[in-house]
């Protein structure tokens, strides 16, 4: 097996993102400045095992940070999620308080109805009067837990 001495002949491993280029021209330029000496060649090679444990290192960390970020976008939807659910929850309740409160109107505006129906027929009819105070008096007992008779 023959060994390539010119670097621009080398299998690199191609580069599309362009961010190894200046390593490899100035990995190139230190190799050319070994002229010959054993100990350049162990200080190179070290320093190229450094990298590699950095990079590695450098990547774990970048992954790490990448996570935290998505952990901490995931969490906001979380909490926003949260809080509209919390404000659905609050609009509910107040719409249920509107129904009730509608509601208490509506029998307050019958009951108003009903009475003002009586006292049109006692007016129309003054002959049933006594009657119609007597069917209140009863009505009115059953809706307060009363009866009629005192």
């Amino acid at each position: 097996m023959t060994h390539e001495t010119n670097a621009a002949k080398l299998p690199w491993q191609t580069d599309p993102h362009g961010f190894v280029s200046n390593l490899r021209r100035e990995g190139c330029r230190a190799i050319g400045r070994m002229t010959g000496d054993a100990d350049k060649l162990s200080i190179l090679m070290d320093t190229l095992r450094i990298l590699a444990i950095y990079a590695k290192t450098k990547l774990i960390e970048q992954q790490a940070e990448a996570e935290g970020r998505r952990i901490k976008a995931a969490i906001k939807v979380t909490e926003a999620v949260e809080r509209n659910l919390n404000e659905t929850n609050s609009l509910e309740n107040q719409l249920r308080q509107a129904r009730v409160d509608l509601d208490k109107r509506l029998d307050s505006i019958l009951q108003r109805h009903e009475q003002n129906k009586r006292e049109s027929e006692a007016d129309i009819h003054p002959e049933n009067a006594e009657q119609l105070r007597e069917r209140q008096q009863t009505t009115d007992g059953i809706g307060s837990g009363t009866t009629g008779a005192t």
